[in-house]
Protein backbone atom coordinates (compact mmCIF):
# COMPACT_ATOMS: atom_id res chain seq x y z
CA UNK A 1 0.00 0.00 0.00
CA UNK A 2 1.37 3.42 -1.00
CA UNK A 3 2.46 5.68 1.86
CA UNK A 4 0.64 8.99 1.38
CA UNK A 5 3.31 10.77 3.44
CA UNK A 6 5.72 10.34 0.52
CA UNK A 7 3.37 12.14 -1.89
CA UNK A 8 3.40 15.83 -2.66
CA UNK A 9 1.33 17.86 -5.07
CA UNK A 10 4.25 18.52 -7.42
CA UNK A 11 4.73 14.78 -7.94
CA UNK A 12 1.05 14.26 -8.66
CA UNK A 13 1.01 17.18 -11.09
CA UNK A 14 4.03 15.70 -12.88
CA UNK A 15 2.21 12.38 -13.18
CA UNK A 16 -0.87 14.12 -14.54
CA UNK A 17 1.14 15.98 -17.20
CA UNK A 18 3.05 12.81 -18.11
CA UNK A 19 -0.28 11.07 -18.69
CA UNK A 20 -1.31 13.88 -21.02
CA UNK A 21 1.98 14.34 -22.91
CA UNK A 22 3.42 10.80 -22.73
CA UNK A 23 6.79 12.43 -23.32
CA UNK A 24 9.45 13.43 -20.75
CA UNK A 25 10.77 16.38 -22.79
CA UNK A 26 7.36 18.02 -23.31
CA UNK A 27 6.43 17.37 -19.69
CA UNK A 28 9.61 19.13 -18.55
CA UNK A 29 8.73 22.15 -20.73
CA UNK A 30 5.23 22.41 -19.27
CA UNK A 31 6.50 22.10 -15.71
CA UNK A 32 9.41 24.50 -16.36
CA UNK A 33 11.96 21.99 -15.09
CA UNK A 34 14.73 19.90 -16.66
CA UNK A 35 14.28 16.45 -18.20
CA UNK A 36 16.42 14.80 -15.48
CA UNK A 37 14.12 16.36 -12.88
CA UNK A 38 11.08 14.79 -14.55
CA UNK A 39 12.88 11.45 -14.76
CA UNK A 40 13.67 11.69 -11.05
CA UNK A 41 10.02 12.46 -10.28
CA UNK A 42 8.90 9.47 -12.31
CA UNK A 43 11.32 7.24 -10.41
CA UNK A 44 9.88 8.44 -7.09
CA UNK A 45 6.33 7.90 -8.33
CA UNK A 46 7.15 4.33 -9.36
CA UNK A 47 8.48 3.62 -5.88
CA UNK A 48 5.44 5.16 -4.20
CA UNK A 49 2.83 3.34 -6.30
CA UNK A 50 4.83 0.11 -6.72
CA UNK A 51 4.17 0.14 -10.44
CA UNK A 52 6.21 1.10 -13.55
CA UNK A 53 3.40 3.56 -14.49
CA UNK A 54 4.89 3.98 -18.00
CA UNK A 55 6.84 1.82 -20.43
CA UNK A 56 8.94 3.23 -23.24
CA UNK A 57 7.87 2.56 -26.84
CA UNK A 58 8.91 3.98 -30.20
CA UNK A 59 5.93 6.36 -30.00
CA UNK A 60 6.72 7.60 -26.49
CA UNK A 61 5.65 6.60 -23.01
CA UNK A 62 2.80 4.15 -22.76
CA UNK A 63 0.87 4.27 -19.45
CA UNK A 64 0.28 1.05 -17.58
CA UNK A 65 -3.28 0.08 -16.56
CA UNK A 66 -2.45 1.33 -13.03
CA UNK A 67 -1.45 4.76 -14.37
CA UNK A 68 -4.57 5.00 -16.55
CA UNK A 69 -6.73 4.13 -13.55
CA UNK A 70 -5.15 7.00 -11.60
CA UNK A 71 -5.87 9.61 -14.30
CA UNK A 72 -9.48 10.63 -13.35
CA UNK A 73 -8.67 10.99 -9.64
CA UNK A 74 -5.51 12.95 -10.49
CA UNK A 75 -7.46 15.45 -12.60
CA UNK A 76 -9.99 15.99 -9.81
CA UNK A 77 -7.26 16.41 -7.22
CA UNK A 78 -5.30 18.92 -9.33
CA UNK A 79 -8.48 20.90 -10.09
CA UNK A 80 -9.50 20.95 -6.42
CA UNK A 81 -6.02 22.10 -5.37
CA UNK A 82 -6.11 24.86 -8.00
CA UNK A 83 -9.46 26.10 -6.67
CA UNK A 84 -8.10 26.07 -3.12
CA UNK A 85 -5.13 28.23 -4.08
CA UNK A 86 -6.97 30.34 -6.66
CA UNK A 87 -10.63 30.66 -5.61
CA UNK A 88 -13.19 31.55 -8.23
CA UNK A 89 -13.34 35.25 -9.01
CA UNK A 90 -16.23 36.99 -7.27
CA UNK A 91 -19.06 37.99 -9.59
CA UNK A 92 -21.68 40.18 -7.87
CA UNK A 93 -24.20 39.54 -10.65
CA UNK A 94 -24.32 35.81 -9.89
CA UNK A 95 -23.35 35.71 -6.20
CA UNK A 96 -25.95 34.29 -3.82
CA UNK A 97 -23.98 35.22 -0.70
CA UNK A 98 -25.66 36.50 2.45
CA UNK A 99 -23.89 39.27 4.34
CA UNK A 100 -24.72 40.81 7.71
CA UNK A 101 -23.98 44.47 8.46
CA UNK A 102 -24.15 46.07 11.90
CA UNK A 103 -25.21 49.72 11.66
CA UNK A 104 -27.27 52.21 13.65
CA UNK A 105 -30.36 53.98 12.37
CA UNK A 106 -28.59 57.20 11.34
CA UNK A 107 -26.01 55.33 9.26
CA UNK A 108 -28.76 53.14 7.83
CA UNK A 109 -30.35 56.25 6.37
CA UNK A 110 -27.08 57.67 5.02
CA UNK A 111 -25.39 54.48 3.77
CA UNK A 112 -27.67 51.45 3.80
CA UNK A 113 -30.56 52.93 1.83
CA UNK A 114 -28.28 53.73 -1.15
CA UNK A 115 -26.41 50.44 -0.59
CA UNK A 116 -29.62 48.46 -1.03
CA UNK A 117 -30.30 50.31 -4.29
CA UNK A 118 -26.79 49.43 -5.49
CA UNK A 119 -27.19 45.78 -4.50
CA UNK A 120 -30.50 45.50 -6.32
CA UNK A 121 -28.76 46.78 -9.43
CA UNK A 122 -25.34 45.11 -9.38
CA UNK A 123 -25.81 42.09 -7.06
CA UNK A 124 -29.48 41.10 -7.42
CA UNK A 125 -29.09 37.60 -5.94
CA UNK A 126 -27.23 38.60 -2.80
CA UNK A 127 -29.00 38.87 0.56
CA UNK A 128 -28.29 41.57 3.12
CA UNK A 129 -29.14 41.40 6.83
CA UNK A 130 -29.04 44.70 8.74
CA UNK A 131 -28.31 44.29 12.45
CA UNK A 132 -28.63 46.86 15.21
CA UNK A 133 -25.21 47.52 16.76
CA UNK A 134 -24.13 45.80 19.97
CA UNK A 135 -21.02 47.71 21.01
CA UNK A 136 -20.08 45.37 23.86
CA UNK A 137 -20.11 42.28 21.67
CA UNK A 138 -18.85 43.79 18.42
CA UNK A 139 -15.44 42.09 18.35
CA UNK A 140 -16.74 38.62 19.20
CA UNK A 141 -19.62 38.91 16.72
CA UNK A 142 -17.21 39.83 13.92
CA UNK A 143 -14.82 37.04 14.94
CA UNK A 144 -17.59 34.43 14.96
CA UNK A 145 -19.16 35.58 11.70
CA UNK A 146 -22.46 36.65 13.30
CA UNK A 147 -21.86 39.93 11.51
CA UNK A 148 -19.54 40.46 8.55
CA UNK A 149 -18.87 44.18 8.74
CA UNK A 150 -19.80 46.99 11.12
CA UNK A 151 -20.38 50.63 10.25
CA UNK A 152 -19.50 52.48 13.41
CA UNK A 153 -17.21 55.07 15.04
CA UNK A 154 -13.56 54.53 16.07
CA UNK A 155 -14.29 54.77 19.79
CA UNK A 156 -16.30 51.54 19.64
CA UNK A 157 -13.66 49.46 17.84
CA UNK A 158 -11.13 47.10 19.44
CA UNK A 159 -7.54 47.51 18.13
CA UNK A 160 -7.58 43.89 16.96
CA UNK A 161 -10.08 44.75 14.20
CA UNK A 162 -9.38 46.15 10.75
CA UNK A 163 -10.91 49.54 9.93
CA UNK A 164 -11.50 51.84 6.95
CA UNK A 165 -12.36 55.55 7.17
CA UNK A 166 -15.55 56.48 5.31
CA UNK A 167 -16.25 60.14 6.07
CA UNK A 168 -16.29 62.88 8.70
CA UNK A 169 -19.71 63.85 10.06
CA UNK A 170 -20.76 67.18 11.59
CA UNK A 171 -23.56 68.08 13.98
CA UNK A 172 -26.18 70.74 13.23
CA UNK A 173 -28.70 72.28 15.63
CA UNK A 174 -32.26 71.48 14.56
CA UNK A 175 -35.73 72.74 15.52
CA UNK A 176 -39.18 72.35 14.01
CA UNK A 177 -40.38 74.84 11.40
CA UNK A 178 -42.86 76.38 13.86
CA UNK A 179 -40.28 76.84 16.65
CA UNK A 180 -40.34 80.30 18.33
CA UNK A 181 -36.67 80.83 17.48
CA UNK A 182 -37.05 82.49 14.09
CA UNK A 183 -33.56 83.82 13.37
CA UNK A 184 -30.84 81.44 12.23
CA UNK A 185 -28.39 82.91 14.74
CA UNK A 186 -29.28 82.67 18.42
CA UNK A 187 -27.60 83.77 21.66
CA UNK A 188 -26.39 81.25 24.21
CA UNK A 189 -29.00 82.39 26.73
CA UNK A 190 -31.89 82.01 24.29
CA UNK A 191 -30.50 78.70 23.07
CA UNK A 192 -30.54 77.37 26.64
CA UNK A 193 -34.00 78.76 27.45
CA UNK A 194 -35.54 75.84 25.57
CA UNK A 195 -35.56 72.18 26.53
CA UNK A 196 -33.39 69.81 24.53
CA UNK A 197 -33.66 66.22 23.32
CA UNK A 198 -30.80 63.84 22.58
CA UNK A 199 -30.22 60.32 21.27
CA UNK A 200 -28.86 57.67 23.63
CA UNK A 201 -29.16 54.29 21.85
CA UNK A 202 -28.51 51.94 24.77
CA UNK A 203 -28.52 53.49 28.23
CA UNK A 204 -31.05 56.34 28.26
CA UNK A 205 -28.39 58.89 29.18
CA UNK A 206 -29.27 62.57 29.41
CA UNK A 207 -25.77 63.74 28.52
CA UNK A 208 -23.81 63.79 25.28
CA UNK A 209 -21.03 65.65 23.44
CA UNK A 210 -23.01 68.90 23.61
CA UNK A 211 -22.96 68.86 27.41
CA UNK A 212 -19.17 68.46 27.45
CA UNK A 213 -18.86 71.64 25.38
CA UNK A 214 -21.30 73.52 27.60
CA UNK A 215 -19.36 72.56 30.73
CA UNK A 216 -16.26 74.12 29.24
CA UNK A 217 -18.31 77.29 28.70
CA UNK A 218 -19.55 77.21 32.30
CA UNK A 219 -23.11 76.56 31.16
CA UNK A 220 -25.63 73.72 31.06
CA UNK A 221 -28.86 72.82 29.29
CA UNK A 222 -31.98 70.97 30.33
CA UNK A 223 -32.37 67.72 28.44
CA UNK A 224 -36.05 66.89 28.80
CA UNK A 225 -36.03 63.77 26.67
CA UNK A 226 -33.63 60.96 25.82
CA UNK A 227 -34.63 58.74 22.87
CA UNK A 228 -33.01 55.55 21.51
CA UNK A 229 -32.92 56.46 17.82
CA UNK A 230 -32.50 59.37 15.44
CA UNK A 231 -35.71 58.38 13.66
CA UNK A 232 -37.63 58.90 16.91
CA UNK A 233 -35.76 62.17 17.40
CA UNK A 234 -36.97 63.65 14.12
CA UNK A 235 -40.56 62.65 14.88
CA UNK A 236 -40.43 64.22 18.34
CA UNK A 237 -38.87 67.44 17.05
CA UNK A 238 -41.75 67.98 14.63
CA UNK A 239 -44.26 68.02 17.50
CA UNK A 240 -42.60 70.19 20.17
CA UNK A 241 -40.43 73.27 20.69
CA UNK A 242 -37.36 71.25 21.56
CA UNK A 243 -33.81 71.68 20.27
CA UNK A 244 -31.54 68.85 19.18
CA UNK A 245 -28.17 68.29 17.59
CA UNK A 246 -28.18 65.74 14.80
CA UNK A 247 -25.77 64.63 12.07
CA UNK A 248 -25.82 66.94 9.06
CA UNK A 249 -26.27 64.12 6.53
CA UNK A 250 -29.22 62.73 8.43
CA UNK A 251 -30.89 66.14 8.53
CA UNK A 252 -30.45 66.38 4.76
CA UNK A 253 -32.49 63.18 4.40
CA UNK A 254 -35.07 63.69 7.16
CA UNK A 255 -35.67 67.44 7.23
CA UNK A 256 -39.45 67.46 6.67
CA UNK A 257 -41.00 70.18 8.88
CA UNK A 258 -37.56 70.81 10.41
CA UNK A 259 -34.92 73.51 9.98
CA UNK A 260 -31.44 74.27 11.24
CA UNK A 261 -30.36 77.15 13.44
CA UNK A 262 -26.83 78.36 14.07
CA UNK A 263 -25.87 77.27 17.58
CA UNK A 264 -23.77 79.74 19.62
CA UNK A 265 -21.06 77.07 19.98
CA UNK A 266 -19.70 74.17 17.93
CA UNK A 267 -20.12 70.51 18.86
CA UNK A 268 -17.26 68.27 17.67
CA UNK A 269 -18.19 65.91 14.86
CA UNK A 270 -17.17 62.27 14.48
CA UNK A 271 -15.60 59.85 12.01
CA UNK A 272 -17.64 57.08 10.42
CA UNK A 273 -15.69 53.89 9.67
CA UNK A 274 -16.15 50.28 8.65
CA UNK A 275 -14.72 47.57 10.90
CA UNK A 276 -14.17 43.89 10.21
CA UNK A 277 -12.25 40.89 11.54
CA UNK A 278 -8.81 40.12 10.03
CA UNK A 279 -10.00 36.64 9.04
CA UNK A 280 -12.13 38.20 6.26
CA UNK A 281 -9.40 40.54 4.97
CA UNK A 282 -9.07 38.76 1.63
CA UNK A 283 -12.47 37.08 1.30
CA UNK A 284 -13.73 38.33 -2.07
CA UNK A 285 -17.38 38.83 -1.09
CA UNK A 286 -16.43 40.85 1.98
CA UNK A 287 -13.86 42.87 0.05
CA UNK A 288 -16.51 43.77 -2.52
CA UNK A 289 -19.01 44.81 0.16
CA UNK A 290 -16.44 47.00 1.92
CA UNK A 291 -15.61 48.63 -1.41
CA UNK A 292 -19.28 49.49 -1.95
CA UNK A 293 -19.50 51.05 1.52
CA UNK A 294 -16.31 53.03 0.85
CA UNK A 295 -17.72 54.39 -2.42
CA UNK A 296 -20.96 55.38 -0.70
CA UNK A 297 -18.99 57.01 2.11
CA UNK A 298 -16.99 59.04 -0.38
CA UNK A 299 -20.14 60.14 -2.20
CA UNK A 300 -21.79 61.06 1.11
CA UNK A 301 -18.86 63.26 2.15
Amino acid sequence: MADIRNLDLNLLRALSVLLEERNVSRTAERLHVTQPTVSGMLSRLRNIFGDPLFVRTQRGLLPTPRAEALAPALRRLINDATVLVNPAEFDPQTSTATLSVSVNDYMQSVLIVPLVAELRRSAPKMKLAIRNPEVAGLTSMLASGQIDVAVTIPEFVDPSLRTQFLYREEYVAVVREAHPIRSRRVSLKRFLDYDHVLVSPSDGSFEGPTDNVLRELGASRRVALSVPSFFTLTEVLQEDDLIAFMPRRLFARRSKNLRTITAPFAVPGFDVITAWHPRTDSESTHVWMREQLLKLGESAA
